[in-house]
């Protein structure tokens, strides 16, 4: 039996981040691909830039930002001043309706140090 759903067919895979190669990318932003290159390592071998088609849709259904007022475990939210991807007023309520939500956030283009303004 192959790995995937029960009528043996196989996996599918999206890619997750626009990379400059990729037609479609769920963060296809036009900036996705510079942020891409300085957090990944020349060859990429460490992260497959993929999410499995049965993830998505878990993650798509659930909502996860809707329900972290029942959170007992620590929340970080890293929040960005410039963002083009994120709603960043929903990832802030998400992070404050978490009993132990916290929220650092970067200012300016990534390069300085995260200041703490929770």
């Amino acid at each position: 039996m192959s790995s995937g759903c029960g009528l043996g067919l196989g996996l599918v895979y999206l890619t997750t981040a626009n990379t400059g190669k990729n037609k479609f990318a769920l963060l296809p932003a036009p900036d996705v691909p510079e942020g891409w290159a300085r957090l990944m390592l020349e060859d990429d071998s460490a992260f497959l830039n993929q999410i499995s088609a049965r993830g998505l849709l878990s993650v798509l259904v659930h909502r996860l930002g809707r329900h972290t007022g029942r959170s007992i475990k620590p929340y970080l939210v890293v929040c960005n001043e410039h963002d083009t991807v994120a709603n960043l007023p929903a990832a802030e309520k998400a992070a404050r309706d978490a009993l132990l939500g916290e929220i650092p956030y970067v200012i300016g283009d990534g390069d300085e140090r995260c200041a703490d303004n929770g």
